[in-house]
C-alpha cells in the first residue's frame, strides 16, 4: 500500500486498467461541455505565421565560433517541424559540422542565464542511416548537450480519446518492432521505459502558464497529455487492423511515432536526458490522413510547448553536459559530489529491499528435508555445508582448477577480469547448485557476507519459471519476488536496475532447465547486449556449460563434498556422532563414496539409511533412487490406518505410467506437465503420487487462465522415473521402440543421457536396445563412419563424432559390472569398433577394467585417448597402461618381435602420440608422433631403440598373450616387406619433431628407416652438420610419403648437395624449409637441379642464406615446380641480375601466391620484376622491404599492379620511394582486396601522404597501414579525413611522423570511422595537449588492444584525461607511455587501471615516478596475479611460448622475485638503488641480478628478469648464456 501511494504521488497516475482514459491537462480556453469541433475540419488559425524555407536568413559561422557546449538539442524531421522550432529560436545562426550538416543555434550573446539551444534535422527513421539514433549520438559528441528533445508530429491511436492538434508528452515510451517468431505465433520483445528522470519531474507542471499559439484560444480546446505513453517503431501506420493490433498489445499507448526509439537509445548510451513532445496531426486507423495544415498546426503546438518548458533556464542549470559525468571516475569524485537519489527512488528501493529480504528469509531460506512433508523444513544456515568450488583457469596450455576457500571468492578479482560480472557455476545433477544460489540470496538479506553488501538489490530467479518471457521486465514479474499486483512496480524496478547496474546482482538458477530462443532476454543479458554492468551469476548442469562459457568472465565447478564435508553434513541430520561414524562405515563398506559426494544423493542416503534401521542401498545410483522412492512410499504408509507396507515392485506399473509423463515432459524440455492435459482417470491416479511426495503442484503464474501444474520433486527424480518407463517399454517392444521414436539426433540423446544412465543400471536388455537405436542415429548423421588415412588420428574425427563416442562410452560405463560383458558387443557395434576415452572416463575404464573381455572377438578396432589438457600426470599414464593391459595390447618391433605393452612403459607418454589399432586378432600399440626435446626421458630413447633392434631368441611369449591364437600368423614378420610396414609399432608414425641439441641425433635419425608413413619431419636448430645431413639424406629413401621437411637453423653447408641428390626419394614433398642453413651458390645449384624430383612442391623457403649467383640457376629450374605458391628468398644476397632471372622465371610458377625478396639490393631489377608480374595473377603477398627501390622502380611496380588484382599484402618499407608514392597511390584502384600496406621509412612527405589519403577509397578492405618514420606533418589531417574509406582498419602506425596537436585532434575526430581499430602507434610525436582531445574520442574504438604513446610530450593533464577514458576501451591489453613527463598524473593513472581488466602490458619507462607511485604499481601488479612465462626448450632461444601475462610492468624502479609459480613485484630498496647510484630522481634503467652485458643488451624489460631467473632451474644447456637472451629480446 505504501508503494502504491508513492507511485501515485510521483507519477500522478490513478490506479486504472488499460481501458480507462489517460487524464489530459486542459491548457487554455473555457472548455464547453459538448466540444463539437471536428478533427476532420480545418485547424484553428494560429497567432503566428510560420516562416518558409526561403525566409530563413540565418548567417553561417565557422564551426569553431559555435557557442559550445549547448544546453538543449532540439531534433526534428519534417520541414514544418523544423520551421516551427526555428521560429522559436532567438537571433538564430548556423554552423556546418562534418557528420551533422547544418546546426542552427540561438544566439544568447554574453548572457549566462539563457539556455543555449541547438536545432538539428534528421531523416525519418529511428535506427537507420541518418536517423535519430545516429544523429543524436553524433551530435552529442560534438555539441555536448544536457538533453535532447524530439519535437514534431505524431499519429493518434484512438480518435475517441484525443483530437488533432492535441499535444502528447512522453512520460513513457514503448517499442514494438523487435519480436520473437515461432511456428505458432509472433510475440513482441520491445521494451517499455519511463522518460529520463529529470524530465519526469519537469513535465508534471509543463503546462502551467502556457498560452496556446491560437489567434482565438477559444476556437479549440488544446489538451496536453503529460502522463502518456508513446509507441515508437519503424512503421507509418495507416490501417485500422494494424492500429487495432498495436492498441491491443499496448493499451496504454496514446500515439505512435518513428523517432523515439532512436532518441531513447542514443540518449541512454550517452547518459543525457531525453523527452518527446509531439502534436497529433493524423490518426493511425487511416480515418484522417495527414494534411499540410494540420501538420503545421501540430508542429507549432509542440514547438510552442517546448519553448514554454525551456523558458525557465534555472531548471536546467544544474544538469550535466554530455561527458561531464563520464569524464569523472568514481575514484576522482568524493561522495559529496555524487548526485543523491531522489526521495522517491530511495523509498522505492527500501520497499523493494524489504520485499526481497522478506521473501528470502521466509521462503528461500527454508529447505525441505523430506519432500512428502512441506512443513518439515530447516533453515538453510542450520544445514548448509560449504561446497567444494573450483575455479577454472583456461590457458594456452589447457585448463587447470584451483579450489576456493569460500564462495565469496566467486566475486573476487582474478586474472584479466578484476571484477567479473558474468559468472558461470556448473556441476553435476544434485550437486548443490540451487542450494548455493539460495545461500547467496539469504546471506545478502541477513548481511552475512561483506562482499554481498555492495549490492543494493539481489534477484534470485529460477530460469525454469521464466521460460518464453518476452523481456526482462516480464521475467521480474513472472519470478514473483515482489508481492505487488501492479505491473508498474516491476517496470519501476527494471528502471532502477537499468540506472544502477553496478549495484545489482542477478542470480539465474538452472540454465539447463531453461527453454527459449537465442534472442531471449536471458541470452541478451548474458551476452552483454542488455544490463552489461550488472553482476550476473548463472548455474547450469555441466552438459550446458559450453553454451555459456564464451560469454563468461569466470567459470567455477561445484565438485561436491569431500570426506570432511560428508561427515559434517551427515551430523546435521543424524545428530549423533556414533550414528555418523556408523553411517560413514556403511558408505565405505558399500563403496558409496562417489555417490556421497553429491549433496542430493547424500541426503537420500542419510534418509534411507536412517529410516531403514541403518541399512541402505548398494553402490548404484538407480538402486539409491529406488530406495529413496521406497522411503517416500513407506512414509505415507505409516500415516494410513492399515499400515500395510508395500514394496516398490508393487508400484512398478504405476511408477512406469508416471515415468511416461516424466519422459514426455523431458522431451519437451520441461520439469512439469499441465494437469489439464492429463485424462481424468490419470489425474486421479496422480493424486496419490502427489501425496507420496513425487510431485508438487503449483498454479501457472501470470496466465489469464490459471492452470495447475505438476512439478517433479527434482529433475533427477524425473529422470529416474523416465528410466523406469523406458525399461518397461523396451522390454515389451519387439521391433520398434516407441519411447525412443522422437530421438532422431545425437544432441537429443545427449540432453537425456542421465535417463539412459539410469536405464543402463536397471536393465542390460534395455541398454542393448538403446545402443541399437543410438547406432541407427549415428549412421543417419554419418557419425559412425571413419575413413582414416594411412596415419590414423583422432583429429580426423569431427567434433560431432567425438560427442557421439563420448555419449556411447558414458552409457556403457553406467552398466553394472556384472552386466557389462553382455552389453560390450552391442557397445562395440554401436561405435563401429572405435573407442575414444576422455580424461573423465579414463579412471573408471581403468579401475573397473571395463574393456577387458574373455571373448577375443570383442575387441575394438581402434582405441584413442584424448584430453583437453596437454599435461600428462603419472597417474594418467598408469591408467592408460592399465587399459592397454586389459586389452592385451602388444608392441611389435620392426622385425616382428611381439612384446607386452608393459615392457615398453615410460612416463612421458602423451595421448596424442599413439593409437591402439587392431591387427589380426591382436591390438597393437602404434606410435603416431615422435617428439624429442632436450628434456625428453631417456626411457623414450630406450623404447625407440627396442623397437628398431633386431630380435633376440625368445623361448616364450608374453605372459598375457593367449595361446589360443597364433601370434606369429597375425603379427610376426622376419624381414622388411610391404606387409610389414602395416603391422609394427612404428608403422603409423606421421610426424617427427626434433628440437634442441642432442647427443642422440644420430640415433633419432636412424629411426627414419622404420617409419614408412612419415609425412612431416621437423629438425630445427639441433646443430645438424654435414655428416648428419648425409645420414638424413639416405634415410629419405624410407619415408617416400614425406610432405614437409624443415631443417632451418642447422649449419648443413655442403650436406645440402647430398640432400638434394636424394630428393627423388620424396616425390610427394610439398614444403621445404632450408632457411639459415649456410647454403651457398654451389648448394643452391645442386638443389635447383633436383627440383625435378619434387614436382608437387608448393612452399620453398631458402631465406637467410648467401645464395648469390646461384639464384640464377634456381630460377632456371623453377619450371620443375609448377605448383609453387610460396617462395622466400630474403635475404639471400640477390642483386639486379638475380632478380631479373627470377622475374623471367615467374612464367613457370603461375600459381605463386606469396613472394618475399626483402633485404636484397635489387635496385633497377625491380623494374624487370614488375614487367613480369602478369605471369603470377594469383599473387596475394608481395614483400620488397629494403630492396633499394627508388622512385623509378616503385613507379614501374605501381603500373604493374593491374596484373595482380588479388594482392592483399604489400610491403615496400625501408626504401627511398619519395614522389614515386604518388604514382603508387594512383594505381591502388587495381588492388581493391589490399588489406596490409607497409610504407615505413619511404621518404613519404606531405604531398605523398595526401595522394595516398585520396586513394584509400580504392582499398576499402584495408586492415593494416604502416607509415612509421615519414615526415608527414600537417597532411596527417588529410589522411584522417579519408579514414572513413577504410572502416575495417585494425592497425594504424603513425609513429615518428611529425604529428602535432592539430593532427592528433583531426585523427581523434576520425576514430569514429574506424571502430574496428585494435592497434594504434603514435609514439615519438609532439602531441602535447592534443592527447586530451584524443582521449575523449577513444570510446569510438572499443576494440583497441594496443596503444603506443611513448615520447609524445604527454603531461599531467593529458595522462589524467587518458586515464579517465580507459573504461571506454575495455579490451586494451598494452599501454605504452614511456619517456613522458607524466608527473603526478601517474597517481590518477594507477587509480583508473582497474577499469582496464584486460591490460597485461604497461610501459612506464622514464616517467619520473615517486616511490609511492612505484609501490602502488607493484601492488596493482601483484593483485593481477602475475603469471610466470612458461617455456618450451628451444635451442638458441630464438622463440618461446608464454601464457598470457596478467600484468607486465616496464618501468625503472621495479624488480621481481621468482621462487614460486606466482612471482611478486617489489620496488628496489634504497640500498640497492644507492649501491648502483640510482635514485628516484635519476632515470637509469637497472635490474637487480643483471650482469653488465645483460643490462646493455636488454635495457629494462621486465620479462628478462623472469628468464634470467629461470636459468637457475637448469632447464637449458649451459653453453647458452645471458648474451643470447639479450640478442633475443633487444
Amino acid at each position: 500500500m505504501f508503494f502504491m501511494q508513492w507511485l501515485e504521488s510521483e507519477m500522478s497516475e490513478s490506479s486504472h486498467d488499460g481501458s480507462d482514459d489517460i487524464t489530459p491537462q486542459v491548457t487554455t480556453g473555457l472548455p464547453s461541455k459538448d466540444d463539437t469541433s471536428s478533427p476532420q475540419g480545418d485547424p484553428p488559425e494560429l497567432n503566428k505565421v510560420l516562416p518558409s524555407s526561403a525566409d530563413i536568413k540565418a548567417i553561417t559561422k565557422p564551426s569553431k565560433h559555435a557557442d559550445l557546449p549547448v544546453d538543449i538539442l532540439l531534433l526534428t524531421v519534417t520541414n514544418c517541424e523544423f520551421l516551427a522550432c526555428y521560429s522559436e529560436l532567438k537571433n538564430p545562426y548556423r554552423c556546418w559540422f562534418d557528420g551533422l550538416g547544418y546546426v542552427y543555434f540561438s544566439d544568447v550573446g554574453e548572457s549566462q542565464e539563457e539556455l543555449k539551444v541547438a536545432l538539428l534535422r534528421c531523416y525519418k527513421n529511428g535506427i537507420g542511416p541518418g536517423g535519430s539514433l545516429v544523429s543524436v549520438k553524433n551530435a552529442a559528441s560534438v555539441l555536448r548537450p544536457k538533453a535532447v528533445i524530439s519535437v514534431g508530429t505524431c499519429s493518434g491511436l484512438n480518435p475517441a480519446k484525443s483530437k488533432l492538434g492535441d499535444v502528447v508528452v512522453s512520460a513513457k515510451l514503448a517499442t514494438y518492432a523487435s519480436k520473437v517468431v515461432t511456428s505458432n505465433q509472433e510475440q513482441s520483445t520491445g521494451m517499455r521505459s519511463y522518460v529520463s528522470k529529470r524530465f519526469l519531474n519537469v513535465i508534471k507542471n509543463c503546462t502551467d502558464g502556457w498560452q496556446t499559439p491560437l489567434k482565438n484560444p477559444e476556437a479549440q480546446q488544446v489538451q496536453v497529455y503529460t502522463d502518456a505513453e508513446f509507441l515508437s517503431g519503424p512503421e507509418e501506420v495507416r490501417a485500422e487492423w494494424r492500429r487495432d493490433q498495436l492498441a491491443e498489445t499496448n493499451p496504454r499507448a496514446m500515439a505512435i511515432e518513428n523517432e523515439g526509439e532512436g532518441v531513447f537509445t542514443a540518449a541512454f548510451d550517452c547518459q543525457i536526458e531525453w523527452l518527446i513532445v509531439k502534436g497529433i496531426a493524423d490518426y493511425a486507423d487511416g480515418s484522417q490522413l495527414p494534411s499540410e495544415s494540420w501538420l503545421s498546426c501540430a508542429s507549432v503546438m509542440a514547438a510552442s510547448l517546448v519553448a514554454h518548458i525551456l523558458s525557465e533556464p534555472c531548471v536546467f542549470h544544474s544538469w550535466p553536459h554530455y561527458q561531464d559525468i563520464s569524464e569523472q571516475t568514481s575514484a576522482s569524485r568524493s561522495k559529496e559530489q555524487l548526485p543523491s537519489p531522489s526521495d522517491a527512488t530511495t523509498a522505492f528501493l527500501e520497499w523493494s529491499q524489504n520485499q526481497l529480504c522478506s521473501f528470502y528469509n521466509s521462503t528461500a531460506s527454508q529447505l525441505m528435508i523430506t519432500p512428502w512433508d512441506r512443513d518439515n523444513t530447516m533453515d538453510i544456515d542450520e544445514v548448509y555445508v560449504q561446497l567444494t568450488l573450483l575455479r577454472d583457469d583456461r590457458k594456452l596450455t589447457g585448463t587447470t582448477q584451483k579450489e576456493l576457500e569460500d564462495y565469496s571468492e566467486l566475486f573476487a578479482s582474478h586474472g584479466h577480469h578484476l571484477i567479473p560480472n558474468r559468472i558461470l557455476v556448473y556441476g553435476r545433477p544434485g550437486i548443490g547448485k540451487s542450494t548455493l544460489t539460495k545461500k547467496l540470496a539469504v546471506d545478502w538479506s541477513r548481511g552475512n557476507k561483506e562482499i554481498l553488501t555492495k549490492f543494493a538489490v539481489v534477484l534470485l530467479i529460477k530460469l525454469r519459471d521464466v521460460c518464453n518471457t518476452p523481456d526482462f521486465c516480464a521475467m521480474l514479474q513472472k519470478a514473483e519476488l515482489l508481492s505487488a499486483g501492479d505491473p508498474m512496480v516491476f517496470s519501476q524496478l527494471y528502471e532502477y536496475i537499468l540506472h544502477n547496474q553496478q549495484k545489482v546482482l542477478l542470480i539465474l538458477d538452472g540454465y539447463d532447465e531453461y527453454s527459449a530462443e537465442k534472442s531471449s532476454p536471458f541470452h541478451l543479458i548474458w551476452k552483454g547486449s542488455q544490463l552489461r554492468d550488472c553482476t550476473l551469476l548463472v548455474t547450469t548442469r555441466s552438459l550446458k556449460k559450453d553454451e555459456l562459457r564464451p560469454g563468461s568472465h569466470a567459470q567455477f565447478e561445484i565438485n561436491g563434498f569431500d570426506q570432511r564435508q560428508v561427515k559434517t553434513f551427515a551430523l546435521k541430520f543424524l545428530r549423533d556422532q556414533a550414528k555418523v561414524d556408523k553411517f560413514l562405515r556403511f558408505l565405505r563398506e558399500h563403496s558409496l563414496g562417489a555417490l556421497a559426494e553429491i549433496p542430493l544423493l547424500l541426503l537420500m542416503l542419510v534418509l534411507s539409511w536412517n529410516v531403514n534401521d541403518y541399512q541402505g542401498p548398494s553402490a548404484s545410483r538407480a538402486l539409491l533412487y529406488s530406495s529413496f522412492c521406497q522411503t517416500l512410499l513407506d512414509h505415507v504408509t505409516t500415516k494410513t490406518s492399515d499400515r500395510t507396507f508395500r514394496s516398490i515392485d508393487e508400484y512398478k506399473e504405476d511408477l512406469a505410467k508416471l515415468g511416461e509423463l516424466a519422459w514426455q515432459a523431458l522431451l519437451n524440455d520441461c520439469l512439469y506437465f499441465k494437469l489439464s492435459n492429463v485424462p481424468e482417470d490419470i489425474r486421479l491416479f496422480l493424486e496419490k503420487f502427489i501425496d507420496f511426495g513425487f510431485l508438487q503442484t503449483s498454479n501457472l503464474s501470470n496466465s489469464p487462465r490459471p492452470e495447475k501444474l505438476a512439478f517433479f520433486l527434482h529433475k533427477s527424480v524425473q529422470e529416474f522415473l523416465s528410466a523406469l518407463f523406458i525399461v518397461r517399454d523396451l522390454k515389451n517392444a519387439k521391433e520398434t521402440f516407441n519411447c525412443l521414436s522422437k530421438l532422431d539426433f545425437l544432441k537429443q540423446f545427449d540432453e537425456v543421457l542421465e535417463v539412459f544412465k539410469f536405464v543402463s543400471e536397471l536393465s542390460s536388455e534395455a541398454t542393448v536396445a538403446i545402443f541399437r537405436h543410438l547406432k541407427m542415429t549415428g549412421e543417419k548423421e554419418g557419425l559412425t563412419d571413419y575413413n582414416f588415412g594411412e596415419n590414423p588420428s583422432i583429429e580426423e574425427l569431427t567434433r560431432e563424432q567425438r560427442e557421439f563416442y563420448r555419449v556411447s562410452l558414458d552409457l556403457f560405463l553406467s552398466c553394472p559390472t556384472s552386466e557389462r560383458e553382455n552389453v560390450y558387443p552391442s557397445f562395440l557395434q554401436c561405435v563401429n569398433g572405435l573407442v575414444v576415452i576422455e580424461d573423465k572416463q579414463l579412471p573408471k575404464v581403468s579401475s573397473e577394467h571395463c574393456l577387458r573381455s574373455t571373448n577375443f572377438h570383442d575387441k575394438p578396432d581402434y582405441v584413442f585417448f584424448t584430453s583437453d589438457s596437454p599435461r600428462e600426470s603419472k597417474v594418467l599414464v598408469d591408467q592408460m597402461f592399465s587399459v592397454m593391459s586389459d586389452l592385451d595390447t602388444v608392441v611389435v618391433t620392426f622385425y616382428g618381435d611381439v612384446k607386452s605393452i608393459n615392457t615398453c612403459r615410460y612416463n612421458d607418454l602423451k595421448r596424442k602420440e599413439f593409437v591402439i589399432k587392431k591387427v589380426g586378432h591382436r591390438l597393437v600399440f602404434c606410435l603416431t608422433r615422435l617428439e624429442f626435446i632436450s628434456r625428453t626421458s631417456p626411457k623414450f630413447i630406450e623404447m625407440l631403440t627396442s623397437l628398431i633392434s633386431a630380435p633376440k631368441p625368445s623361448l616364450q611369449e608374453p605372459d598375457h598373450v593367449s595361446h589360443n591364437h597364433d601370434v606369429c600368423n597375425s603379427l610376426q614378420l622376419t624381414k622388411k616387406t610391404s606387409e610389414q610396414t602395416l603391422t609394427h609399432s612404428l608403422s603409423y608414425v606421421r610426424e617427427s619433431e626434433i628440437w634442441g641439441p642432442t647427443s642422440e641425433l644420430v640415433s633419432l635419425l636412424k629411426t627414419l628407416h622404420h617409419v614408412p608413413r612419415l609425412s612431416k619431419l621437423d629438425v630445427r636448430h639441433v646443430g645438424m652438420e654435414n655428416q648428419e645431413c648425409h645420414l638424413l639424406a639416405t634415410a629419405l629413401t624410407y619415408v617416400d610419403k614425406l610432405r614437409l621437411l624443415r631443417l632451418s637453423g642447422n649449419p648443413l653447408g655442403h650436406g645440402i648437395s647430398v640432400l638434394a641428390k636424394h630428393l627423388y626419394s620424396v616425390p610427394h614433398l610439398k614444403k621445404l624449409d632450408l632457411s639459415a642453413t649456410q647454403m651457398g651458390e654451389e648448394e643452391v645449384t645442386a638443389l635447383a637441379h633436383s627440383l625435378k624430383y619434387v614436382t608437387q612442391l608448393s612452399e620453398l623457403d631458402l631465406s637467410n642464406n648467401p645464395l648469390g649467383h646461384g639464384i640464377i640457376e634456381l630460377a632456371k629450374h623453377l619450371y620443375s615446380v609448377p605448383y609453387l605458391n610460396k617462395l622466400d628468398l630474403s635475404p639471400t644476397q640477390m642483386g639486379e641480375e638475380e632478380v631479373t632471372a627470377v622475374a623471367h622465371s615467374l612464367k613457370y610458377v603461375t600459381q605463386l601466391s606469396e613472394l618475399d625478396l626483402s633485404d636484397n639490393p635489387l635496385g633497377h631489377g625491380i623494374i624487370e620484376l614488375a614487367k613480369h608480374l602478369y605471369s603470377v595473377p594469383h599473387l596475394i603477398k608481395l614483400y620488397l622491404r629494403a630492396t633499394q627501390m627508388g622512385e623509378e622502380e616503385v613507379t614501374a611496380l605501381a603500373r604493374s599492379l593491374r596484373y595482380v588484382t588479388q594482392l592483399s599484402e604489400l610491403d615496400l618499407s625501408n626504401n627511398p620511394l619519395g614522389h614515386g608514392i604518388i604514382e603508387l597511390a594512383k594505381h591502388l584502384y587495381s588492388v581493391r582486396h589490399l588489406k596490409k600496406l607497409d610504407l615505413r621509412a619511404t621518404q613519404m612527405g606531405e604531398e605523398e601522404v595526401t595522394a595516398l589519403a585520396c586513394s584509400l577509397k580504392y582499398v576499402t578492405q584495408l586492415s593494416e597501414l604502416d607509415l612509421l618514420n615519414n615526415p608527414l606533418g600537417h597532411r596527417i589531417s588529410e589522411l584522417a579525413k579519408q579514414l572513413h574509406n577504410v572502416p575495417h582498419l585494425e592497425k594504424l602506425c603513425l609513429q615518428k611522423t611529425q604529428m602535432d596537436e592539430e593532427e592528433v585532434k583531426a585523427l581523434a575526430h576520425s576514430l569514429k570511422n574506424v571502430t574496428q581499430l585494435s592497434e594504434l602507434h603514435l609514439s615519438n610525436n609532439p602531441l602535447g595537449h592534443g592527447i586530451s582531445e584524443f582521449a575523449k574520442h577513444l570510446h569510438n574504438v572499443p576494440h583497441l588492444k594496443k596503444l603506443y604513446l611513448d615520447d609524445t610530450q604527454m603531461g599531467v593533464g593529458e595522462v589524467t584525461a587518458l586515464a579517465h577514458i580507459l573504461i571506454n576501451v575495455p579490451e586494451l591489453e598494452l599501454l605504452s607511455l614511456g619517456k613522458n613527463p607524466l608527473g603526478r598524473g601517474v597517481t590518477e593513472l594507477i587509480k583508473c587501471l582497474r577499469s582496464s581488466p584486460q591490460l597485461s602490458d604497461l610501459g612506464l619507462k622514464n616517467v619520473q615516478l615517486t616511490k609511492k607511485e612505484a609501490i602502488e604499481l607493484c601492488t596493482l601488479a601483484n593483485e593481477r596475479n602475475f603469471l610466470m612465462a612458461t617455456w618450451r626448450s628451444f635451442p638458441h632461444f630464438t622463440s618461446f611460448v608464454t601464457n598470457k601475462w596478467n600484468m607486465n610492468l616496464n618501468s625503472d624502479y621495479h624488480t621481481i622475485r621468482i621462487g614460486t609459480w606466482q612471482p611478486t613485484f617489489r620496488v628496489l630498496t634504497e640500498a640497492e638503488l644507492q649501491e648502483k647510484g640510482v635514485t628516484f630522481d635519476k632515470m637509469v634503467p637497472y635490474w637487480t641480478g643483471m650482469g653488465s652485458d645483460y643490462y646493455h643488451l636488454c635495457g629494462n624489460h621486465l620479462g628478462i628478469s623472469v628468464f634470467e631467473n629461470l636459468l637457475g632451474y637448469d632447464l637449458y644447456p649451459s653453453n647458452f648464456g645471458i648474451p643470447h637472451f639479450g640478442y633475443l629480446l633487444n
